[in-house]
């Protein structure tokens, strides 16, 4: 009740027992008519109901993102932007597909952008995801190009898959350099 239209709420990973994941949707509900902004980094199927409440940012990696339209084959990074361009149509602001050691895609309505992932020694993937998508949110909310974002996002997820847990930041700017961002066609 006290958010604000400014405010970012951001819902990562999986529920305690007793939360059933169409708590999403409630949740989508409140933020929508709080005009405020819904990120959602989850594999439930429940995450689909939340588009006609157009959640600001969602993160799917390749699996979740097959998951959820019912696909059990390898697909081409250009399958994969298709369906994420089926979320956007559906509601989704943006979607950020995130590729593992293939790097990341942003789809929003209006671009489609590419980024590499950069050579890194992985020690641990665990925090990844969630280094990219925290750092790609604070770029966007310090009013970063998405293109900045997306670059900045990749090189943080990849930080911290070299590292035992999140990264540190420490080597974002040596990471950064391998990036390119390109418009995806």
């Amino acid at each position: 009740s006290k958010l604000e239209s400014e405010d970012v709420v951001c819902v990562c990973g999986s529920f305690p027992k007793k939360v059933l994941p169409s708590y999403l949707i409630d949740l989508a509900k409140i933020v929508a008519k709080k005009q405020a902004r819904l990120v959602i980094d989850s594999s439930y199927t429940s995450v689909l109901s939340t588009l006609k409440y157009h959640p600001w940012i969602l993160k799917p990696n390749e699996s979740e993102l097959k998951q959820w339209f019912n696909v059990d084959r390898e697909l081409t990074i250009e399958k994969l932007v298709k369906l994420a361009k089926e979320l956007v149509a559906r509601g989704a602001q943006q979607i950020l597909l995130s590729l593992g050691n293939r790097g990341a895609v942003l789809v929003t309505k209006d671009k489609v952008l590419y980024g590499n992932a950069p050579k890194v020694e992985v020690v641990n993937t665990a925090g990844a995801g969630d280094s990219m998508l925290g750092t790609f949110v604070a770029n966007l909310t310090k009013k970063s190009g998405p293109e900045v974002a997306l670059k900045r996002a990749l090189a943080a997820g990849s930080g911290a898959a070299s590292q035992k847990w999140i990264t540190d930041f420490d080597k974002i700017d040596l990471l950064e350099n391998q990036i390119t961002i390109s418009e995806f066609s």
